[in-house]
């Protein structure tokens, strides 16, 4: 059978997305991908039932999804592996298996041959534990060697794999010694354009991310109190209420919005100054859709900033995490005109994604 762009649609699909507990960036591609297919199943190690009511999708679990939730990314990180495998035998059935992964789910399918695995990054908790490092302890030395050991030989059994970044290649080929194509995540540059005659709030700063350590919001915190700012930051995730507490003690004013709409966003990059994002991502949608309202941002000058950022024009990228560095680097943003700022990020569009991807779907299959 020949797969061309009018039946492609009408593939038997299989999406292996790593876990489904909230709408972040990996579940932003995950959308756009299933939005290829007519009705792809997503196979998922757990599942977060009133995330799952977000979205139209034929969700399918694994017995990770009985584990206590504060277990799942600690004590199941060994299991994960297992938990992908027991799906191989079903999706032998599908004509094509893509992978979402930012740990094990790039196993998921073994040598399925029409196997793609989009790779956010390879897993951070065993290859990378310094930059995120949302374990409740830190994982001894042994076992990061065996999660790598594992991880690594999983890895050779597919040759089709699609970095969300250069930041991600070059993880895949020092990870796992494989090559990989680059296709930078999908953004609603369309929606975000659609910004209001918003007046401009020289005093905002805004952070903008899931709520996690390796995020830095407290960070944020910080910098505002020093400036004198008033800081907004947005997002969800388990350290909503510390940051809530650290607010109400701050010296600065602080307001902290839990699971902001994407309506909600685009008003609040509209409305501040800059976004502050003292984050090493590895790619970072959430940047890219505030240039996409025309906001300048102050970011880490690591991982996925180093290639959305334009630095000195639609932001300012700092070297190293340090407060008086941030504090200085906001003095000398560039502060251009909006609509200049969002023409730098053009090339990070949804249809730009979709249409790499139909593509790269199609030599795959013919």
């Amino acid at each position: 059978m020949i797969v061309t762009n009018s039946s492609i649609s009408s593939l038997k699909v299989a999406i292996c997305h790593e876990w489904f507990d909230n709408i972040g960036g990996g579940e932003k591609v995950l959308i756009e991908l299933a939005g290829i297919f007519q009705n792809p199943t997503i196979y998922t190690l757990w599942a977060n039932k009133k995330t799952q009511g977000q979205v139209n999708f034929k969700i399918k679990t694994s017995f990770l999804q009985l584990f206590p939730s504060k277990l799942r990314r600690n004590l199941g990180l060994l299991f994960m592996p297992l938990a992908w495998s027991r799906f191989n035998k079903e999706l032998e059935s599908f004509d094509l298996v893509i992978n979402s992964s930012w740990a094990f789910a790039h196993t998921a399918g073994g040598n399925h041959p029409r196997k793609i695995s989009y790779i956010h990054t390879p897993g951070r908790y065993w290859w990378y534990p310094s930059i995120d490092q949302r374990t409740q302890r830190k994982i001894p030395d042994i076992l990061l060697w065996l999660l790598r050991k594992i991880d690594r030989n999983f890895a050779q059994s597919n040759d089709s794999y699609i970095a969300n970044s250069e930041e991600t290649r070059t993880r895949i080929q020092d990870c796992w010694g494989k090559e990989s194509k680059v296709v930078y995540p999908p953004v609603d540059l369309e929606f975000f354009r659609q910004t209001s005659a918003t007046e401009v709030d020289l005093e905002l700063i805004l952070g903008v991310g899931r709520f996690v350590g390796y995020k830095n919001h407290d960070f944020i915190i910080k910098i505002g109190e020093v400036l004198g700012k008033k800081v907004v930051l947005a997002g969800h995730g388990p350290l909503a209420e510390n940051l809530k507490n650290l607010a109400i003690k701050s010296t600065t004013e602080v307001k902290v919005i839990d699971s902001p709409t994407n309506i909600e966003l685009r008003q609040l990059y509209s409305k501040a100054f800059c976004l502050v994002y003292p984050t090493y991502e590895d790619f970072g949608i959430v940047p890219v859709e505030a240039m996409g309202c025309g906001l300048q941002v102050l970011g880490l000058a690591k991982g996925g900033l180093m290639e959305t950022v334009k630095n000195g024009f639609s932001g300012t990228l700092v070297s190293e995490l340090e407060l008086s560095a941030f504090v200085k680097k906001f003095h000398e943003l560039p502060n251009k005109p909006r609509a200049e700022i969002r023409g730098t990020v053009e090339k990070f569009d949804s249809h730009n994604f979709t249409q790499s991807m139909i593509r790269i779907i199609i030599e795959k299959l013919n």
